[in-house]
């Protein structure tokens, strides 16, 4: 077995070891980009002969827009109701004026776009629910055609919206 000062000194080596192999990566690193300065300095004003030129940048390069954020939500409602059915009938009413703008007042897009890609002819109210938990739901129906649409409002703090639409056309 190895006297005790002779394991010292070995833990002391390693010690110093690794000192060096974790310092010696930043000290090289600290002396990068030093050297000459004037080799890195760009030219002033004073020292070109040159005038400035006049010449514009292509308008392409200009400025182009910026892109849109990737995680954009739509619009919430602007508008919210006293009561549940108040929230539907302006949907629905401004379903069958074909007004999309006007249902996104009181209306989720994604409700909106849902009710807007059927057509609002021969839809009529067939019944809503009292909306005690929360939620509402009213019900229309096409009597000619069999289509059903299933209208959500949800109370939120402001009143009541609509928040979800769910169309059938299977009859």
């Amino acid at each position: 077995m190895a006297p005790a000062h002779g394991r010292v000194r070995l833990v002391a080596r390693r010690l110093v070891v690794a000192a060096v192999v974790v310092v010696l990566p930043f000290v090289a690193l600290a002396g990068c980009g030093q050297g000459d300065d004037e080799a890195t300095t760009s030219p002033s004003a004073s020292d070109t002969t040159a005038p400035p030129s006049t010449a514009a940048a292509p308008p392409s390069a200009a400025a182009a827009p910026a892109p849109p954020p990737e995680d954009t939500a739509p619009p919430e409602p602007t508008l919210a109701f006293a009561d549940p059915k108040a929230a539907v009938e302006h949907l629905v009413g401004a379903w069958q004026a074909g007004d999309s703008a006007t249902a996104l007042q009181g209306a989720t897009a994604e409700a909106v776009t849902s009710l807007f890609s059927q057509p609002a002819d021969g839809f009529e109210l067939y019944g809503c629910d009292s909306g005690e938990f929360e939620t509402s739901t009213c019900n229309y129906r096409n009597r000619s055609t069999g289509g059903y649409a299933q209208i959500t409002a949800e109370k939120r703090p402001a009143g009541w919206v609509v928040a979800a639409v769910f169309v059938s056309t299977d009859g």
